[in-house]
Order: structure tokens, then sequence, then C-alpha cells
């Protein structure tokens, strides 16, 4: 995610930004730095890699939630934690199935 904030403030003053081609961009540039970093996880957990994707895109939208909720970066971390927990055991059994 940093990687991807780096990139996106080095690229965005190349690029005349209106809202929707700022949000293809940021996007762009979080698919472009998770790919690499779903192979990693998928041999960190020795699954196949739709279970790796799917796993590690709920941590990405556990971060992303707790990034709206929170004031201090100790929350950030507390609600990451928390929701990536409640996300994995509400998905438990599509992981299950997948794997």
């Amino acid at each position: 995610m940093i990687m991807t904030v780096f990139l996106y403030q080095k690229l965005s003053p190349l690029v005349s930004l209106n809202a929707l081609s700022a949000f293809f961009l940021a996007t762009g540039l979080i698919l472009l730095t998770l790919i690499p970093v779903i192979f990693l996880y998928q041999r960190l957990i020795n699954k196949k890699p739709s279970v790796a994707v799917f796993t590690y895109c709920q941590f990405i939208i556990a971060a992303e939630i707790s990034s709206l909720l929170a004031n201090q970066t100790w929350q950030w971390d507390f609600f990451t934690i928390i929701l990536t927990l409640c996300l994995y055991f509400l998905f438990k059994k599509e992981i299950r199935y997948i794997s």
C-alpha cells in the first residue's frame, strides 16, 4: 500500500486528473502493486492462487474500512485486525470450498 501511495504521488502531477481518471490511476496502481504480493502470499500460506487472492483481498478491504473509521494509527491497526478476523470467519466456508 505504501508503494501504491508513493507511485500515485509521483504520477498524479504528470497527468491531468479529473475525478474519474484519478480513480482509474489509483485502482490500476493498487492492482499493479498487488499482483506480485499475491504470489508471495500464496507461497506463504501454501494454498491455491484463488485462495490467496480471496484471503488477501479481505485484508485490503478491512484496511480500507478501518482507515475510514480510525482517528489514530493504533485504532487503524486494531480495527484492521478485528475486521480481518471477522471477514475470515464470515467467509470461512467459501475459503474451504475454494481450497
